[in-house]
């Protein structure tokens, strides 16, 4: 399987926003079940009770499913796939 150059960012999140810093919902990508989109949020917003990695696996996360709805995995269905630090620091 071929790299992706295509990293998800905070910039590249703003496109789910309607309101410049807001969201309208959190959605993210359609492919995304709600226990997952529940998790992302929880990584992305708990302050309290955060791990050190807690951002970065929310943004792989959101990587992984907004790949899956843009087909990038199609050729690789029998294939596992690793998503690892897609956050640009």
């Amino acid at each position: 399987m071929t790299e992706t150059s295509h990293s998800e960012t905070i910039e590249s999140l703003r496109k789910y926003e309607t309101v410049q810093g807001q969201s309208a919902r959190v959605s993210g990508p359609t492919s995304m079940d709600n226990t997952n989109r529940a998790i992302v949020f929880f990584f992305l917003a708990d302050e309290e009770s955060a791990l050190e990695f807690d951002d970065e696996t929310a943004f792989d996360l959101i990587f992984f499913y907004d790949n899956i709805d843009k087909g990038s995995f199609d050729g690789h269905k029998d294939e596992w796939v690793l998503v690892y630090k897609q956050l640009n620091k």
